[in-house]
Parts: structure tokens; C-alpha cells; sequence
């Protein structure tokens, strides 16, 4: 996946574009993805797959709050069934209508209980990721160990031989 040594090489950028290149291509009825990392929004720190998965990241962002925030505040994985029957978050269904968006899945990146980031996948299907949250959370434990800082990763690989 992503665990090949020159991927240490690439930029941050370029990591997650890889990310959600395979997010897209592997996971449930992915039509759309986006990851951005936690204080390093921007050129470096955000990549989306596409508009609808830019402006559905962007109205959480600006809300302060959606499926994504949810799924970082609690360090679980969050999937919406349907997007059109939740009642929470107004301005992110609002966006996924726009978009035809059904159904999402939000997992967080994270290192050592500490959240860095969150991959957010959309589907236009109602139910898009069913069954999908184990593989999109161990997708999102190696993802968070090779954009996470080197020491953090050290500490991983040795507990993992362990």
C-alpha cells in the first residue's frame, strides 16, 4: 500500500494523494475521498479526489462540525447509511444534495491515541460502505503511521515486533 521505503521520500502532498487514489479505488462504493491533516489545512495538508469531495470537506470545515469531526472526536470510525435521513449537520447534507452524495465514511488518522487527521470517503449510494469500517480503519492506522513524524513511527514498528 503505502509502505514502501520511498515513500518516506515523497512529500506530504503526495502521500495523501496516493491515499485517496487507494481509498478511492479499494473501498466500499467509493465515488469521492478526502484527507486532510489536523493544523496543516492547505496546499500540504488537504487532498480531495475532486469538487464534491473538496466542498463536502469544506462545509464540515466551515460548520465546524460533521461526520468527520464526529469520527476524530471520538477515534472511531463514523459511517452515515444515508445522508438524507440524518438529522445532525445541516450544512454537510445540505452539500452532499448538491452533490449527490447518499452515504459517507469517516475515519480518523491517528498515531498513539492522538488524532492527526480524517479520511472522509462519500458515496452516491445509500449504503455505500456496508460492511467496509474494518478495512477503512486498518487503511487508516497505516496511513497514519507513514504521514505521522518519524519517531512516532520508530515507536510503532517496535511495538509491532514485539
Amino acid at each position: 500500500m503505502l509502505a514502501q521505503p520511498e515513500v518516506a521520500m515523497w512529500s506530504t502532498r503526495k502521500k495523501l494523494l496516493r491515499v485517496v487514489q487507494l481509498a478511492l479505488a479499494t473501498i466500499g462504493r467509493c465515488d469521492a475521498a478526502g484527507v486532510a491533516l489536523l493544523g496543516r489545512l492547505g496546499a500540504d495538508g488537504e487532498v480531495c479526489t475532486g469538487a464534491a469531495a473538496y466542498q463536502l470537506d469544506q462545509a464540515q470545515q466551515l460548520a465546524g462540525r460533521g461526520p468527520c469531526f464526529d469520527a476524530i472526536a471520538s477515534l472511531r470510525v463514523f459511517i452515515v447509511e444515508s445522508i438524507a435521513d440524518a438529522s445532525a449537520w445541516p450544512e454537510f447534507r445540505a452539500a452532499a444534495a448538491t452533490h449527490g452524495i447518499r452515504s459517507c465514511l469517516s475515519v480518523p488518522l491517528a498515531t498513539r491515541g492522538v488524532a492527526i487527521g480524517g479520511l472522509n470517503l462519500y458515496s452516491k449510494s445509500v449504503n455505500g460502505f456496508d460492511g467496509c469500517e474494518r478495512v477503512a480503519a486498518t487503511f487508516a492506522a497505516r496511513v497514519a503511521v507513514v504521514l505521522s513524524p518519524p519517531e512516532a513511527r520508530n515507536a510503532f514498528q517496535s511495538s509491532a515486533r514485539r
